[in-house]
């Protein structure tokens, strides 16, 4: 009831004052036709505030909308080539058509300066060239610094708090999803504007059928940077230890030919991979069961501070465009990486209030990561007809190898490789009011693992023998296709569908612990051999009734499932038939152009995967056994989320709140079990519920006197759960509030600044058992200076300061900084960067879990020098059709 209060107040808040609309067309004297990018903007009548932004259409149609208390207005006109007009009307509806002369004598001395961020209709327009720096090298470093735009640490871009649904360069989706490429690679000075598609709609045939919330991003290039090859090769070196850091880029755009291949290798903790990851929503490849080693995780520090690599990436991106919207994409990407790391770990579990138990180890790993996907793909996305056939492949065959100290040494060995081979086809045709859709998509996957460790001895599994070399092997296949088919009507502001599909799936798990080479078959069985066969047909009405500002959504998916599963060894033969209805219900209110509310219920049920009913025994780690239940799990959730979004981009203001809520009953409940060192995972049947709430606001602006951009985020989450330690059921909360304001300027031509500072506190408490755990503070500064003292030279300095303070660590303060210059003569860049001047070795973090901490102290890459010089070339401009 409190969100929904939350909601109905965040409704209520609107302007006073109705919104006021003028149209009409701008047309020209003598010949009286409508002129097209004619600049058109709303003043006060002392011209000291900008209300509304806009331009002209093709036809020289125009609408401005806005808000004001005011009587009178001003509307203002300029436009090259054609005489600058100020009109006052009164504050009310109307519509206003205006002739303009051409003025061709004054066009010399007029000087017009468009807006950094500009709105025509549902698109946002960033012009790069005023939010770049000297120092900006990529269109990802110019994309960090547009108010409401953000971009994680993975890459991903948000909009309005959601991930976009496309990455387009010049309108056309060549990456596929994987655009770190593009980010990280096309360069700011090539890039004219960056475009936010409001609630885009990938697929042109659905455009007034399915509305979606999402936004993409699509880039334009300059002139220069079209039907010409853009191609610059870098060459770098460095000391302690011998560093190298090597890049060869490529890419040709063109209306009917795109292309973007890169090479990247070197061994400073740069991780060429990281611009291969699928970056749209539900488009990452997970196993679902791995078994791993114990090793190092990734410190809440920079990648490139901690990671010891050998890297190579290639990737090779081309599109082809035809004529009637005909697209062909072929995508390949390749990874070979040997990641090291080492750390100090201390690990405290409390079995009861009165008694901890400590484990502290030692840890080192090698990683040898070998990695190839491709796709091809055939698309035709015209505005009724929509064609998608794509066949994609992905394989790794990597290894890991790992060492554990604790009183003695524990060598661990690991080979995982997998193999994913998916076909995907879509279909969507108009039939005037109807449409009709087809969608498939059918994956093959095969892994198979194996995990060696010696000397170990599990005391769960002394019956078996004592101390030796334990080897678990893991075969995980599955083959699944999902088919649906859909039918639905647009009837004005009432549209349905109806969507009927089936899935299938089957899935084969082979597992065998054995010790010494011997295998063991028991009661208590160290083998699997799982059959998994589902089935599920749905049938899914949806409705979308639109009425003015107000999109109301409603669908009620009723979903049939039915599952077989046999398992040979610990005699598992089970049939389960299930019945599920999960609706939905979504609303969003357009208070006017610049301000939406949104609310969201829904209720989802489902059950659970193979790998949570395997009932004999799987090491997953030198010190994890895991032992499934043998009934299946069935989960239960319910949800709230709402959100409020202001974009005024005359202002360069852009507000974002969202608060998200999830309840999740389930059957079944998991018991940590600690027998010596070692951690035994089980699952009971027992009901249990957890709860999690996500709240998040983010506010941006632009300060286009300074040329700079200053963003505000803070959120609060908390994690409700249950759970069995030692046979005692305990109650767990977890939460954690964070703090992070930033900002970056060019105040002056000689010098750039940006800095952020990030203040987080987290807390564990377990209900009946107080005061265990203290609050985790942590503070983290970054500041960095950039110094112009020529359009060629650029010298920056940069400061990262780390402070973490809780009960086990105490308080801990760590610096980095790091110093550089570039030079450019010519086409040719000199680099030198210092990274690292404090020659800072290690990192101490500390986290908790639900019922113990984690003290971790991470070995760090030392102080390094590099130099690179990178060579900037560029072909001859051919014909851009």
């Amino acid at each position: 009831m409190r969100y929904l209060c939350f909601f109905l107040l965040l409704f209520q808040w609107q302007q006073t004052k109705s919104q006021t609309i003028w149209s009409g067309s701008i047309i020209a004297a003598p010949d009286m036709k409508g002129v097209a990018g004619i600049q058109i903007t709303v003043r006060t009548k002392t011209a000291d505030s900008i209300l509304t932004y806009s331009r002209t259409e093709t036809s020289g149609a125009y609408r401005v909308q806005f808000t004001s208390a005011a009587d009178t207005l001003g509307i203002f006109i300029s436009g090259i080539g054609m005489e600058n007009k100020v009109i006052y009307l009164a504050n009310h509806s109307q519509k206003v058509n205006i002739t303009l002369s051409p003025n061709a004598i004054q066009l010399k001395e007029l000087k017009v300066k468009p807006p950094r961020i500009s709105r025509i209709k549902d698109t946002l327009n960033y012009l790069v060239d005023e939010f770049t720096d000297q120092n900006d090298r990529t269109i990802g470093d110019v994309l960090k610094k547009m108010p409401g735009i953000e971009v994680k640490e993975n890459g991903s871009i948000l909009y309005n708090n959601k991930p976009i649904n496309k990455f387009y360069i010049e309108q056309k989706d060549l990456l596929q999803g994987r655009y770190g490429i593009a980010t990280n690679n096309i360069t700011a000075a090539d890039v004219a504007t960056v475009q936010v598609m409001e609630n885009h709609q990938p697929v042109k045939a659905l455009t007034n059928s399915e509305f979606t919330n999402e936004a993409a991003i699509n880039i334009k290039l300059k002139d220069a940077a079209k039907g010409v090859v853009v191609a610059n090769a870098q060459l770098g070196i460095g000391i302690k230890p011998f560093l190298w850091d090597n890049e060869l880029f490529g890419m040709f755009f063109k209306s009917g030919r795109q292309m973007i291949n890169t090479y990247k290798g070197n061994n400073t903790g740069q991780d060429p991979g990281a611009e291969f990851r699928h970056l749209y929503t539900g488009n990452q490849n997970q196993q679902d069961l791995k078994l791993s080693i114990q090793e190092p995780g990734d410190p809440p520090v920079n990648q490139n501070r901690y990671l010891f690599n050998r890297a190579h990436a290639i990737s090779v991106n081309n599109l082809w465009a035809f004529e009637n919207d005909k697209q062909l994409n072929l995508n390949l990407n390749y990874l070979k990486d040997v990641q090291q790391r080492n750390s100090l770990a201390n690990n405290g579990y409390y079995l009861t209030q009165e008694q901890l138990l400590e484990i502290s180890e030692k840890l080192s790993s090698t990683r040898r990561i070998n990695q190839f996907e491709g796709a091809l793909k055939y698309n035709i996305n015209s505005k009724k007809y929509y064609l998608n056939q794509e066949l994609s492949f992905l394989g790794n065959w990597g290894t890991s190898k790992g060492i554990a100290v604790q009183r003695d040494s524990v060598n661990q060995d690991l080979s995982q490789p997998n193999y994913v081979l998916e076909n995907r086809f879509d279909l969507v045709k108009q039939y005037g009011t109807g449409l009709f859709k087809l969608s498939s998509v059918t994956r093959l996957e095969r892994s198979t693992q194996e995990l060696i460790v010696s000397p170990v001895s599990f005391p769960l599994l002394s019956a078996h023998s004592g101390s030796g070399i334990w080897n678990q092997d893991l075969t995980d296949q599955q083959w699944s296709t999902k088919n649906k088919m859909s039918f639905g009507w647009n009837q004005n502001k009432f549209k349905h569908n109806y969507t009927a599909g089936i899935e299938l799936k089957e899935r084969l798990i082979y597992s065998d612990l054995q010790e010494n080479n011997r295998s063991f078959v028991s009661g208590d069985s160290l083998k699997n051999q799982l059959k998994w066969n589902a089935a599920e047909v749905y049938f899914n009405p949806d409705f979308i009734f639109l009425t003015g500002k107000f999109r109301f959504n409603f669908s009620v998916p009723v979903k049939i499932a039915s599952l077989q599963i046999r398992e040979k060894y610990n005699h598992l033969d089970q049939v389960k038939n299930r019945l599920f209805i999960n609706p939905s219900i979504y609303l969003n209110y357009e208070v006017n152009p610049m301000m939406n509310l949104n609310l969201n219920l829904y209720r989802k049920s489902t059950l659970g995967e193979a790998d949570q009913i395997i009932p004999g025994i799987i090491m997953q780690n030198y010190r994890m056994l895991m032992r499934s239940s043998s009934q299946l799990q069935e989960i239960e959730l319910k949800g709230i989320s709402a959100g409020w979004n202001y974009n005024n981009p005359v202002k360069s203001l852009f507000i974002n709140i969202s608060n998200t809520a999830n309840w999740k009953m389930s059957n079944l409940i998991y018991s940590y079990a600690f027998n010596g060192g070692f951690q035994v995972l089980t699952a009971y049947m027992l009901p249990n519920q957890s709860f999690a709430n996500r709240l998040s606001t983010r506010i941006s602006k632009g300060i286009d006197a300074i040329k700079g951009t200053f963003t505000m985020e803070a959120g609060y989450s908390a994690d409700k759960g249950e759970q069995i330690s030692q046979e005692e059921f305990y109650k767990s909360i977890y939460e954690t509030i964070t703090f992070k304001p930033a900002f970056s300027t060019r105040f002056r031509p000689w010098i750039s600044v940006a800095g952020s500072l990030l203040l987080s506190s987290s807390s564990n408490k377990v209900y009946g058992i107080p005061d265990i755990f203290k609050p985790v503070r942590m503070q983290l500064q970054s500041s960095r200076l950039n110094f112009f003292p020529s359009k060629k030279l650029t010298i920056y300095v940069s400061h990262e300061r780390y402070y973490v303070q809780n009960i086990y660590t105490g308080s801990k303060t760590v610096h980095f900084a790091n110093t550089g210059m570039q030079y450019r003569f010519k086409s040719i860049d000199f680099n030198m960067d210092y990274t690292n001047l404090f020659n800072t070795k290690d990192y101490v973090t500390a986290n908790y879990d639900a019922i113990g901490y984690r003290i971790v102290g991470y070995l760090l890459r030392p102080a390094q020098l590099m130099l690179k010089v990178k060579f900037n070339l560029r072909g001859k401009t051919r014909n851009n059709e």
